[in-house]
C-alpha cells in the first residue's frame, strides 16, 4: 500500500507541473495536441476540443504536446498557433509555468498542513498544544487512560505555552493534571510521572504544536517553501564542489519508497514531504541543462538577446536529444543504485 501512495504522490506532482505548462499554453494561444500524465500505453484517453487527454500506465512523468514546439511543423510555417510563432514572452511563460506551479503547490500543501494540524515547534519555541503520538504499553500514561492522538492543552491548570513549559512542570511535579482534547471531548486526566528529576517520564512520544491564525500559517508556508529552495540550491552547490556524495542522491525508486513511508507517518508528514519533493522538482527543472525547462529557457533568452533571431531548429533539437539521452542514462544509473539499496 505504501508503494501505491508513493506512486500517487509522484504522479500528483508531475500532474501539477504539466498542468502549469498546459494552462499557460492555452492562455498564450498555443495549440495543445496532447496532455498526458505518465508514459507508455494509455489507461484512459479521450479528446476534448483540439486536445487529447491521456492517463498512461507508467506514472513517473508526463508531458504537454504543443504544436510546433520543436519545429516539427516546419520552422517556416506561418500558423500563428504554433509554439515557435508565439511572442517570446508567451513562450517563456509557458516554459517556466511548470516550475511556478510546483512552487505554488508546495505553499498550498504546507498551508493546508499548518491550518489543519498546526506548526511543529521544538525546544525554546512557543507551542499551545502537545500532541501525543504514541502511548507506551504499561506506562503511567497508558494506566491513566491517555490515548494516541490526544491533544494536551493545559497542565496543572496552566495553558500550554511551549514544549519546555510542559516538560519542566512534568519533571518538577509528583503528579500532573492534564487538560486533554479528544474528538470533541475535553477531559481532565491525572498522571503520576516515574523517575527522578529531569528523568521523570510518563511514557509518551510527543510533538509540540503551535496553532496560528489563518494568514500567519500561509506566511509561514511561504517562508518554509523559500527555506526549502535555499536548502536544495545549497545542496546542489555542495554536490558540484564534492562536499556531498552522489551516493546520497535518491532516484525514482527511493523517492517512491520514502513517500510511502511518509504517508504511513500521518497526513501532515505526507504533505510536508510532498511539498519538499515539489520544490525539488521545481529547482531541478529550472537548472540550465538541455532537455530541462531551464535549458529551454536559456535558448529563449539567447533568442531574446539576439533580437528575436532563433537558433536553427536542427541545433536546438540536437541539444535537447543529447541532454535527454544523458538524463535517461543518469536515471537508469540512479535507479540501479536505488534498487540495490532497497534489496539490501
Amino acid at each position: 500500500m505504501s508503494i501505491l501512495y508513493g506512486l500517487l504522490g509522484i504522479s500528483f506532482l508531475v500532474f501539477v507541473h504539466e498542468l502549469g505548462h498546459f494552462l499557460f499554453a492555452k492562455w498564450s494561444g498555443v495549440q495543445v495536441d496532447a496532455f498526458a500524465v505518465g508514459f507508455g500505453p494509455a489507461i484512459v484517453k479521450f479528446r476534448f476540443g483540439e486536445t487529447v487527454y491521456r492517463l498512461n500506465w507508467i506514472p513517473l512523468g508526463g508531458y504537454v504536446q504543443m504544436a510546433g514546439e520543436f519545429g516539427e511543423d516546419g520552422s517556416t510555417s506561418e500558423n500563428p498557433r504554433l509554439f515557435y510563432n508565439r511572442p517570446i514572452y508567451a513562450r517563456i511563460a509557458v516554459i517556466v509555468a511548470g516550475v511556478l506551479f510546483n512552487v505554488i503547490a508546495a505553499v498550498l500543501m504546507l498551508s493546508v498542513a499548518y491550518i489543519g494540524y498546526g506548526q511543529q515547534a521544538g525546544p525554546g519555541q512557543p507551542a499551545n498544544q502537545i500532541v501525543i503520538n504514541k502511548v507506551l504499553d504499561g506506562s503511567p500514561a497508558a494506566k491513566s487512560g491517555l490515548h494516541n492522538g490526544d491533544h494536551v492543552v493545559s497542565i496543572n491548570g496552566q495553558p500550554i505555552t511551549s514544549y519546555d513549559m510542559f516538560t519542566n512542570i512534568l519533571q518538577s511535579s509528583q503528579s500532573v493534571q492534564l487538560g486533554v482534547e479528544r474528538t470533541n471531548q475535553h477531559l481532565q486526566i491525572s498522571v503520576t510521572p516515574q523517575g527522578q528529576g529531569n528523568q521523570k517520564k510518563i511514557g509518551v512520544e510527543i510533538t509540540a504544536i503551535q496553532q496560528a491564525p489563518f494568514f500567519e500559517n500561509i506566511k509561514q508556508a511561504m517562508k518554509q517553501t523559500w527555506g526549502m529552495i535555499v536548502m536544495i540550491v545549497s545542496g546542489l552547490k555542495q554536490m558540484i564542489t564534492g562536499h556531498v556524495s552522489m551516493a546520497d542522491v535518491a532516484g525514482p525508486v527511493k523517492i517512491i519508497q520514502i513517500t510511502g513511508q511518509a504517508s504511513q507517518a500521518g497526513f501532515p508528514n505526507l504533505l510536508f514531504f510532498l511539498s519538499l519533493l515539489s520544490v525539488n522538482l521545481a529547482v531541478l527543472n529550472i537548472l540550465p541543462l538541455p532537455a530541462l525547462d531551464g535549458g529551454r529557457l536559456v535558448v529563449l533568452l539567447i533568442e531574446m538577446i539576439r533580437g528575436g533571431k532563433r537558433l536553427r531548429m536542427e541545433v536546438e533539437a540536437m541539444i535537447n536529444t543529447i541532454g535527454f539521452a544523458v538524463l535517461i542514462l543518469l536515471m537508469i544509473l540512479v535507479t540501479i543504485k536505488d534498487v540495490g539499496s532497497v534489496l539490501r
